[in-house]
């Protein structure tokens, strides 16, 4: 196929005078009309032109339209698809990311999208199984699995991409099976399931293989079943990668077939199967299904009642739809309960319609049970006219935020409009702000970056409803052809993704310890074409959880941030995620850079749940008197260890309400029991308790879930505490007590409501509630009382408010005021917040309350209709009538002035609202808003740097509420003066900012006036950390110099609070490792490890040093340090050290020296300090123009958190012309699980040599006997000899300053020195 495909989407209007549009084709080969939406005036549609030859052409007298050819014409660019496709991502290795699963990532240089479709193809294929998938048009992550161990397809993969031109690109590359390992592992594996136990319909089945002694593992599962719903497949859950481990294959079997599974796995070069089962599934249908039945259905003038039955209760959906305006809900216990029948729940559903005949369908969509299908409001008038928008407007904020303006017009008045099925925005009644319902403006603030991110925008469409059921949709445009515009781009997702990749990944710490202790972590990442004023979110897999966080715009970083955390025991690696932006996904596996991974180090994993091993009751009841129900659970969770738990009980009778009992540990939190007691009183309801749900959690939050009989989906996909039980039948049916307390039932009434007291918090009217005020709480209070038996105390009801069209409100809160036993009866209050506008325009909402009970667990409740027929008034009068209210405000900085809020009844015109701000020392300020609609608006003139003040609206009759605002600090930031003579080392060294000298490549140091040598690397030693190293190196001008340093770890000590040395210990023994990164490392690597034992405990040491060969930025602690050239890095890591009190803290010594091996005269000097705008100490070793200079960061990473440190330089220091010695001890606060530090090394040239510096120590002569004096001295002796050259000296020193900016430098540096001891002299 060498052409290409292009659509395109036209709207055909005719003009006022035209004929109607009749008929539309096209008049050119090879091009489809397929049309979205058509009248007899305008037609809009899709043209698809295929068969497009290569280049860039024009089509035209495309349309014909009524017979006749109007015209039309696209300009299309057609490029035949490249060949062969060239990976240019350097890395060409497969990365593990999770057992058996292997992703590699390649980058092909496209500018558009290739057609491969189902392209691909595996040319082992009995040894691999593998797939792509895409982000961009320009990112590739393959990812393979193994799935057979063929002996000559082990060490390489090859796959190719097919084009629609049948040329396939291949790609061949080194296997992930690294058979350089000698493995010879253990196996073993158990298997759980409750697959043949009871008649339910979805069970479950654990697969767990164990290996021990096998690093680097190579194995996968087999015959897996294609059916069901699997939940992990060989998922990692305990143990390490380097010594012994368990994974998990979970499946939900939900019909009646078998199951094979098995192990294989390799040993040396021989393929090992084992593991192998086989099960089939029966029984799998729901034996006690849910079911809803209706009873009886009655209109009551514009409201309507619905009464249904419901059998083996469980919470399920009901689609009520009048005419077309559908709403779905969840039905939940106790809504329009009114009675009971037997085990049989007997609920009213209540709905209040507006004065229109119309249809009604009540479907309860979970049973597929049609409850009602009939005409409601039959005597009323008949509107089959659809309603109609007249404009849509878009006013924008910001780049996210906008004012939807919408004009529209109904007879019936309109009831909801929505956009995109309400993923864009719904807009309903309460909306208005203008005109009326029948021809009335509605408005509403939209924030675009809180878009759902699973919304693709292909096209926009809106639905408008109007009060009698009826529904009008316009897709991409409305009435007139006019156009919809657009919140979200209708941009093709795979281009958007291209054209705003990720530039930049960080965190404020990475390769984390989490071998004891979890992390609160932040992620710091940038886009191209960033979008400020988004939102963005991030998902964490943790193996078989996994973790939501969202972030912002951090002004500060000039990037977005996502605070997160990570979970304790998760296996070391990279932790998956994903990353949502302006409703795109981006996924870790395609992030470009290894620094952009998150790394993660534990000593053993664990991600299973706490395990219960055993189950056994007290027995049941069988006398008057009642007692306690007992289970007992033994439990193990050796790693981690049991935090917290409890299960809920049910009985058959009761499906509603639980007892809910927490789960305490008796005994050992690894190795303990379980005890769970709840109370029956005497007197009781003959009925079978059962556990209905266990939730267990242990430290580092692997939680467990079980669900009786697996009927609750959403929690049937976690692992249950019951896993090892669930075969044994006799085990399982331990959680099922009975309790017969020998009584003979005679009270099978419900109890009944003797008063009712309603009101709202209204001090004006306490009667009606205003639904466009503040005061929108109602509250009800009545009694209950039953013939014969005491109220139930653990039954509470709840009130219901039934509002237009099918919204329901829910009690906020019910308290029980009162109970009296001896008169059976029991007074209750309920508390109601009611939405803003709910029931627009209707005058009135009803009441419902339902879920009562008495002692014998017969239930009770009232519908509007009921509470009529018994004498109580359900009816709540409603006004609307507008008045300012103040909702939010957007967090405001204390620098600016400009203030955003939100609320509602501000109205549309400025004029009519003013603001007043009241500040804390009782001033005020009346402001006029800038911007303003009904819910929204934005004001100027606050005052700055307030740390609190207050805000309220009025208009002409009502004035709003009062909303304090507390203005978030600025952080401020000081200037920092530029150092150096001359300014940051001239304008060729760095440049003066607010923040101190920036200095440019290869300038550095405070003031810009050092640079970087390069250096040879270290010499390799094996022994201990030390870096002793003789080189030389030539100077930018020219001179070869030969210089030895020593970078050394001294010691370590612990100290006192009053800065003592209590201990120290002296490190005598390491275990080398060359760790250095096989391709593509910016550095080079090496690891030493050591043991030290203090207080009875074990430390274990671990101190990292890198050399980098090139310019590099790395980050730690949440500071961005440069590496330049040569630059040597410690890391230095020390797990949990055994404290002689929290009080004291550890001092690492370190000591470095410089010495000069040359035979030149040689003058050495030695500053310290910190290093401007940075969290960094320093030391500077100079000889010469050379330095030795070493960055101490003054922060640290202390039990995964970031803190601070400080660093102590002893006064002591070994100084001759020829050598310096400094030692510094880094100051390392209390910790109680790791610690991690990180300081640097570098070679400098120096632009000032060590002779011009003050306090410097030199020799005038290379002698090794030679007396070394001060620069003081030296100069004394100069200004002392040769008085009859300084004509001589001024003509040469005119001519150098000419030509040479460096000895300008020096000369200037001269003359300063001299004026100023001058001046001293004159002193």
């Amino acid at each position: 196929m060498n052409n290409c495909y292009f659509r395109y989407r036209w709207l055909i209007k005719a003009e006022e005078g035209d004929a109607d549009i009749t008929t539309v084709s096209t008049a050119v080969q090879y091009t489809y009309i397929i049309a979205i939406k058509s009248d007899n005036r305008s037609y809009y549609f899709d043209l698809s032109c295929n068969n497009l030859a290569y280049g860039k052409r024009n089509i035209t007298n495309i349309m014909v339209v009524n017979g006749m050819n109007i015209g039309g014409s696209v300009e299309y660019d057609c490029q035949p698809l490249p060949y062969p496709l060239v990976n240019i991502n350097p890395d060409k290795t497969f990365k593990r990311v999770n057992f058996n699963t292997y992703n590699l990532l390649m980058i092909f240089d496209l500018n558009k999208s290739i057609p491969l479709g189902a392209g691909f193809t595996v040319t082992y294929a009995t040894t691999y199984q593998c797939d792509y998938t895409t982000q961009g048009y320009r990112l590739f992550s393959v990812t393979c699995k193994i799935i057979g161990f063929s002996p000559n397809e082990l060490t390489q993969i090859r796959f190719g991409f097919i084009s629609p031109q049948s040329k396939t690109t291949f790609f061949t590359y080194p296997s992930f099976i690294d058979l350089s390992y000698d493995r010879n592992p253990s196996f073993s594996y158990n298997i759980y399931t409750d697959i043949l136990y009871q008649s339910y319909k979805s069970k479950q089945l654990y697969y767990l293989p164990e290996f021990v002694a096998y690093q680097e593992p190579l194995f996968y599962l087999g015959n897996t079943q294609a059916e069901g719903r699997v939940i992990f497949n060989n998922v990692p859950v305990s143990g390490s990668l380097d010594t012994s481990y368990t994974s998990i294959f979970y499946t939900i079997i939900e019909g009646d077939y078998s199951v094979a599974l098995s192990t294989s796995y390799l040993v040396g070069n021989t393929t090992i199967t084992s593991g192998q089962t086989f099960e089939t599934a029966s029984n799998t249908f729901d034996g006690t299904p849910i079911s809803v039945n209706s009873l009886i259905n009655n209109n009551y003038g514009t409201s309507f009642e619905s009464t249904i039955e419901i059998s083996n209760y469980l919470p399920f959906t009901i689609t009520n739809s009048f005419g077309s305006l559908s709403k779905t809900f969840t039905y939940t216990y106790p809504y329009g309960i009114v009675g009971r029948n037997a085990l049989s729940a007997q609920s009213t559903l209540s709905f209040i319609f507006p004065p229109f005949n119309s249809n009604l369908v009540i479907q309860s969509t979970t049973t597929s049970t049609i409850v009602y299908n009939n005409t409601v409001n039959s005597s009323l008038p008949i509107d089959n006219i659809l309603p109609v928008v007249e404009s849509v407007e878009l006013v924008p904020i910001d780049g996210t935020s906008f004012i939807i303006v919408i004009k529209a017009i109904d007879d019936s008045g309109i009831s909801l409009i929505e956009m995109n099925s309400g993923a864009y925005a719904s807009l309903n009644a309460w909306t208005l702000v203008e005109g009326t319902l029948q021809n009335g403006t509605f408005s509403k603030y939209i924030n675009t970056s809180i878009i759902s991110d699973s919304y693709v925008s292909t096209s926009v469409f809106i639905n408008i409803y109007d009060m009698a059921g009826n529904k009008k949709t316009y897709t991409d445009y409305y009435e007139n052809s006019n156009p919809i515009p657009l919140l979200v781009p209708l941009i093709d997702q795979m281009y958007l993704q291209a054209s705003s990749d990720i530039s930049f990944i960080r965190y404020a710490m990475n390769d984390i310890d989490l071998s004891m202790i979890g992390c609160d972590n932040t992620l710091f990442v940038n886009f191209t074409n960033v979008k400020k004023n988004e939102a963005i979110k991030i998902v964490m897999t943790y193996g078989t959880s996994d973790r939501t966080f969202y972030g912002k715009w951090n002004a500060d970083e000039e990037m977005f941030s996502v605070d997160f955390y990570i979970y304790p025991k998760v296996f070391s690696g990279y932790i998956p995620f994903t990353i949502t932006y302006r409703q795109m996904l981006y996924d870790s596996k395609y992030f470009l850079y290894e620094s952009w991974l998150l790394k993660v180090r534990s000593e053993s994993a664990d991600r299973l749940p706490p395990l219960i091993t055993d189950i056994s009751n007290s027995g049941g009841l069988t006398t008057s008197a009642g007692g306690q129900i007992q289970w007992t659970f033994p439990f193990e969770d050796y790693q981690t260890g049991y935090k917290e738990g409890h299960i809920e009980i049910y009985s058959d009778i009761d499906p509603y309400t639980p007892y809910t009992v927490q789960l305490v540990p008796i005994n050992d939190i690894h190795l303990g029991t379980l005890q769970p007691v709840f109370d029956v009183p005497p007197n009781c309801v003959t009925q079978n308790f059962y556990i209905e749900s266990i939730v267990l959690e242990d430290l580092v939050g692997n939680s467990a879930t079980y669900t009786r009989g697996n009927r609750n989906s959403s929690l049937v996909s976690k692992i249950s505490p019951l896993m090892r039980l669930l075969s044994q039948n006799l085990k399982m049916d331990q959680l099922t007590v009975s309790a017969d307390c020998q009584v003979v039932e005679s009270d099978f009434t419900p109890p009944i409501i003797t008063s009712i007291l309603m009101y709202t918090n209204n001090p004006n009217d306490s009667a009606s509630v205003n639904l466009y005020s503040d005061n929108r709480l109602i509250f009800v209070n009545f009694t209950v009382q039953d013939g014969l038996s005491t109220i139930s105390p653990r039954h509470l009801p709840k009130c219901y408010i039934h509002a237009l069209l099918f919204d329901i409100i829910e009690s906020t809160t019910t308290s029980l005021l009162s109970m009296d036993n001896s008169t059976f009866s029991a007074t209750y209050q309920c508390q109601i917040d009611l939405p803003y506008g709910l029931g627009y325009p209707s005058d009135h909402l009803l009441l419902s309350i339902n879920g009562f009970a008495d002692s014998r667990l017969n239930f009770g409740g009232y519908s509007p209709n009921d509470l009529v027929i018994a004498g109580h008034e359900p009816t709540i009068p409603t006004t609307f009538v507008k008045q300012p209210i103040l909702e939010s405000v957007n967090p405001l900085p204390n620098d600016q002035s400009t203030i955003t809020v939100f609320g509602y009844g501000f109205g549309v015109e400025l004029s009519d609202l003013t603001f007043k701000v009241t500040y804390q020392d009782s001033t005020s300020d009346e402001l006029q808003s800038v911007f303003q609609s009904d819910t929204f608006l934005i004001a100027d003139g606050v005052k700055l740097n307030q740390t609190t003040f207050d805000i309220k609206v009025a208009n002409q009759f009502f004035e709003s509420n009062s909303l304090s605002v507390e203005p978030y600090v600025v952080p401020f930031k000081p200037q920092i003066p530029c150092l150096g003579n001359p300014v940051c080392g001239g304008p060729s060294n760095g440049v003066c900012t607010f923040f101190g000298c920036v200095c440019k490549y290869p300038w550095t140091s405070n003031d810009c006036m050092s640079q970087i040598l390069i250096i040879p690397r270290p010499k390799l030693n094996s022994t201990d950390p030390t870096i002793d190293n003789e080189f030389n190196t030539t100077l930018p001008n020219g001179e070869i110099v030969n210089l030895a340093s020593l970078i050394k770890i001294v010691g370590l000590r612990e100290m006192s609070p009053d800065n003592k040395a209590l201990s120290t210990f002296q490190f005598n023994s390491w275990i080398f490792t060359n760790t250095t990164p096989t391709q593509g490392s910016e550095y080079q690597e090496f690891q030493y490890k050591t043991t030290l034992d203090s207080n009875g405990k074990t430390s274990n040491i671990k101190v990292t040093i890198q050399y980098f060969s090139i310019l590099s930025t790395v980050y730690f602690a949440n500071q961005k340090i440069q590496m330049l050239p040569s630059t040597i890095k410690y890391r230095i890591e020390m797990t949990s050290f055994g404290f002689t009190s929290e009080l004291n803290y550890l001092q690492l010594l370190m000591s470095t020296s410089l010495q000069y091996l040359g035979d030149q005269s040689s003058c050495s000097f030695q500053d310290q300090g910190s290093i401007v705008n940075s969290n960094m100490d320093y030391v500077r070793l100079q000889i010469n123009e050379n330095s030795l200079y070493c960055r101490y960061i003054k922060k640290g990473i202390i039990d995964n958190r970031i803190q601070d440190i400080s660093n102590t330089f002893f006064a002591e220091l070994d100084q001759s012309p020829v050598y310096l010695s400094k030692q510094i001890g880094i100051n390392i606060p209390y910790f109680k699980y790791n610690m991690l530090i990180d300081p640097d090394f570098s070679i400098l040239y120096d632009m000032l040599p060590a002779s011009e510096r003050p306090g410097s120590v030199c020799d005038p002569t290379s002698g090794e006997n030679s007396d070394p004096i001060t620069k003081v001295q030296l100069l004394g002796i100069i200004l002392g000899c040769a008085g009859f050259l300084i004509v001589g000296i001024l003509l040469i020193i005119i001519y150098k300053t000419m030509v040479n900016w460096g000895f300008k430098v020096k000369v200037q540096r001269k003359i300063d020195r001299f004026i100023k001891l001058k001046k001293l002299n004159k002193l």
